[in-house]
Protein backbone atom coordinates (compact mmCIF):
# COMPACT_ATOMS: atom_id res chain seq x y z
CA UNK A 1 0.00 0.00 0.00
CA UNK A 2 1.18 3.48 -0.84
CA UNK A 3 -0.25 6.21 1.39
CA UNK A 4 0.41 9.93 1.67
CA UNK A 5 -2.47 10.86 3.97
CA UNK A 6 -0.55 10.40 7.21
CA UNK A 7 -2.90 7.61 8.36
CA UNK A 8 -0.30 4.92 7.63
CA UNK A 9 3.33 5.47 8.69
CA UNK A 10 6.03 4.90 6.05
CA UNK A 11 8.25 1.85 6.70
CA UNK A 12 11.39 3.94 6.14
CA UNK A 13 10.37 6.48 8.79
CA UNK A 14 9.99 9.34 6.30
CA UNK A 15 7.10 11.75 6.56
CA UNK A 16 3.92 9.99 5.39
CA UNK A 17 2.33 13.19 4.11
CA UNK A 18 3.52 14.13 0.65
CA UNK A 19 2.17 17.11 -1.24
CA UNK A 20 2.57 15.25 -4.54
CA UNK A 21 0.50 12.32 -3.29
CA UNK A 22 1.63 8.78 -4.05
CA UNK A 23 2.25 9.15 -7.76
CA UNK A 24 6.07 9.54 -7.53
CA UNK A 25 6.42 6.62 -5.08
CA UNK A 26 4.31 4.36 -7.31
CA UNK A 27 6.35 5.45 -10.33
CA UNK A 28 9.63 4.67 -8.50
CA UNK A 29 8.26 1.28 -7.38
CA UNK A 30 7.36 0.38 -10.97
CA UNK A 31 10.80 1.44 -12.25
CA UNK A 32 12.60 -0.71 -9.67
CA UNK A 33 10.52 -3.89 -9.77
CA UNK A 34 8.69 -4.05 -13.06
CA UNK A 35 10.36 -2.19 -15.91
CA UNK A 36 12.58 -4.09 -18.32
CA UNK A 37 16.30 -4.10 -17.47
CA UNK A 38 17.97 -3.23 -20.78
CA UNK A 39 21.44 -4.46 -19.76
CA UNK A 40 20.22 -7.95 -18.82
CA UNK A 41 17.31 -8.06 -21.30
CA UNK A 42 14.86 -9.12 -18.60
CA UNK A 43 13.03 -7.64 -15.62
CA UNK A 44 15.01 -7.15 -12.40
CA UNK A 45 15.30 -10.06 -9.98
CA UNK A 46 13.48 -9.55 -6.69
CA UNK A 47 13.78 -10.98 -3.21
CA UNK A 48 10.62 -10.86 -1.14
CA UNK A 49 11.18 -11.28 2.59
CA UNK A 50 8.25 -12.25 4.79
CA UNK A 51 9.41 -13.22 8.26
CA UNK A 52 12.06 -15.91 7.72
CA UNK A 53 10.81 -16.75 4.22
CA UNK A 54 12.95 -15.41 1.38
CA UNK A 55 11.44 -15.81 -2.09
CA UNK A 56 13.58 -15.10 -5.16
CA UNK A 57 11.39 -14.14 -8.09
CA UNK A 58 10.45 -11.88 -10.94
CA UNK A 59 7.40 -9.66 -10.85
CA UNK A 60 5.12 -11.11 -13.49
CA UNK A 61 2.14 -8.74 -13.31
CA UNK A 62 1.21 -5.75 -11.24
CA UNK A 63 -1.99 -3.76 -10.94
CA UNK A 64 -2.09 -0.40 -9.19
CA UNK A 65 -5.49 0.50 -7.75
CA UNK A 66 -5.74 4.19 -6.79
CA UNK A 67 -8.27 4.44 -3.96
CA UNK A 68 -8.22 7.92 -2.45
CA UNK A 69 -7.83 11.30 -4.14
CA UNK A 70 -7.65 14.98 -3.25
CA UNK A 71 -10.34 17.23 -4.73
CA UNK A 72 -7.82 18.26 -7.42
CA UNK A 73 -7.37 14.58 -8.48
CA UNK A 74 -3.97 13.97 -6.86
CA UNK A 75 -3.82 10.29 -5.76
CA UNK A 76 -3.32 9.96 -1.99
CA UNK A 77 -3.56 6.19 -1.59
CA UNK A 78 -2.84 3.26 -3.90
CA UNK A 79 -2.75 -0.50 -3.45
CA UNK A 80 -0.51 -2.71 -5.58
CA UNK A 81 -1.67 -6.25 -6.43
CA UNK A 82 1.02 -8.44 -7.91
CA UNK A 83 1.85 -11.95 -9.10
CA UNK A 84 5.35 -13.35 -9.04
CA UNK A 85 7.24 -16.08 -10.83
CA UNK A 86 9.91 -17.96 -8.88
CA UNK A 87 13.40 -17.74 -10.29
CA UNK A 88 16.72 -19.50 -9.89
CA UNK A 89 20.09 -17.74 -9.91
CA UNK A 90 21.83 -18.06 -13.28
CA UNK A 91 24.85 -20.10 -12.10
CA UNK A 92 22.59 -22.60 -10.29
CA UNK A 93 20.22 -22.80 -13.27
CA UNK A 94 23.11 -23.55 -15.63
CA UNK A 95 24.40 -26.26 -13.28
CA UNK A 96 20.93 -27.80 -12.99
CA UNK A 97 20.39 -27.69 -16.76
CA UNK A 98 23.80 -29.13 -17.60
CA UNK A 99 23.52 -32.84 -18.20
CA UNK A 100 27.28 -33.18 -17.92
CA UNK A 101 28.02 -31.07 -14.87
CA UNK A 102 30.42 -32.50 -12.24
CA UNK A 103 29.34 -30.02 -9.57
CA UNK A 104 25.86 -31.47 -8.90
CA UNK A 105 24.74 -34.98 -7.98
CA UNK A 106 23.56 -37.26 -10.79
CA UNK A 107 22.16 -40.77 -10.73
CA UNK A 108 22.06 -43.17 -13.64
CA UNK A 109 20.74 -46.66 -14.21
CA UNK A 110 23.35 -48.73 -16.03
CA UNK A 111 22.29 -49.93 -19.47
CA UNK A 112 23.57 -53.07 -21.11
CA UNK A 113 27.23 -52.73 -22.13
CA UNK A 114 27.96 -49.44 -20.37
CA UNK A 115 31.20 -49.03 -18.44
CA UNK A 116 31.98 -46.81 -15.49
CA UNK A 117 34.57 -44.87 -17.47
CA UNK A 118 32.03 -44.27 -20.23
CA UNK A 119 29.40 -43.02 -17.74
CA UNK A 120 31.91 -40.83 -15.89
CA UNK A 121 33.02 -39.27 -19.19
CA UNK A 122 29.39 -38.59 -20.14
CA UNK A 123 28.36 -37.10 -16.78
CA UNK A 124 31.59 -35.42 -15.65
CA UNK A 125 33.17 -34.66 -18.98
CA UNK A 126 36.40 -36.52 -18.11
CA UNK A 127 37.07 -40.21 -17.34
CA UNK A 128 39.69 -39.34 -14.68
CA UNK A 129 36.98 -39.30 -11.97
CA UNK A 130 36.05 -42.98 -12.33
CA UNK A 131 37.89 -44.07 -9.15
CA UNK A 132 36.18 -41.36 -7.12
CA UNK A 133 32.77 -42.45 -8.44
CA UNK A 134 33.62 -46.12 -7.79
CA UNK A 135 34.51 -45.28 -4.16
CA UNK A 136 31.33 -43.24 -3.70
CA UNK A 137 29.27 -46.22 -4.89
CA UNK A 138 31.35 -48.79 -2.97
CA UNK A 139 32.02 -50.73 -6.14
CA UNK A 140 34.34 -53.68 -5.61
CA UNK A 141 34.79 -54.22 -9.34
CA UNK A 142 34.35 -51.03 -11.33
CA UNK A 143 35.09 -52.86 -14.60
CA UNK A 144 31.97 -54.98 -14.35
CA UNK A 145 28.70 -53.08 -13.92
CA UNK A 146 25.36 -54.86 -13.86
CA UNK A 147 22.56 -53.83 -16.19
CA UNK A 148 19.95 -52.00 -14.08
CA UNK A 149 22.48 -51.05 -11.37
CA UNK A 150 22.02 -47.55 -9.94
CA UNK A 151 25.19 -45.43 -9.97
CA UNK A 152 25.38 -42.12 -8.11
CA UNK A 153 27.73 -39.42 -9.36
CA UNK A 154 28.38 -37.10 -6.41
CA UNK A 155 29.61 -33.52 -6.88
CA UNK A 156 33.28 -33.77 -7.74
CA UNK A 157 36.10 -31.35 -7.00
CA UNK A 158 37.99 -30.62 -10.21
CA UNK A 159 41.72 -31.09 -9.97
Amino acid sequence: MFDSTGAVPNPDGSAPINEDGVYERVKHFMQVVYEFNGEEHKPNNLKIAWGRLLFKCLLKTVNIDYRLFRPDGTPLRAVASASFQGSVEENLRVAQDAAASPDITHTRVVRDGETLQQLVTEICGDPKYYLEVARANRLTNFRKLSTGQLITFPPLASS
